[in-house]
């Protein structure tokens, strides 16, 4: 999340042949419902582990809808790389960034940006 170091999401968004995966595995979701299930168990973990570490309740409805956008935000990042590359990737991650800092407080946070540096 912070825009001087390398960041991992951003790196498999720029990934077009994960990309193409990924929307092959999305679109077979609406067919196999073993697949859809177990792409939703690894969405509700990826949620959990993000609120672990913004220090988001479950409680929180408004905090779980903010981690809902930004992961929304992401895949939709990747899903349109395979139509539109990027070509300043530098650019793209500090925007992603500053778009992460405005949906989710903690990332924001002084304290959080420090720990990173």
């Amino acid at each position: 999340m912070s825009a001087g170091k390398k960041n991992p999401s951003c790196e498999s968004i720029f990934d077009s042949r994960r990309s193409s995966l990924m929307l092959t595995i999305l679109t077979e979701c609406t067919r196999n419902p073993d697949i859809k299930e177990k792409i939703t168990e690894n969405g509700a973990r990826l949620r959990a582990m993000i609120s672990e570490a913004g220090g988001i309740s479950q409680d929180d409805q408004e905090g779980q809808y903010r981690i809902l956008c930004v992961m929304a935000m992401y895949l939709g990042m990747s899903i349109s790389n395979i139509f539109t590359l990027v070509e300043n990737r530098e650019l793209m991650t500090k925007i992603l960034a500053q778009a992460e800092s405005c949906i989710l407080p903690f990332c924001g946070d002084k304290k959080v940006k420090a720990a990173q540096h």
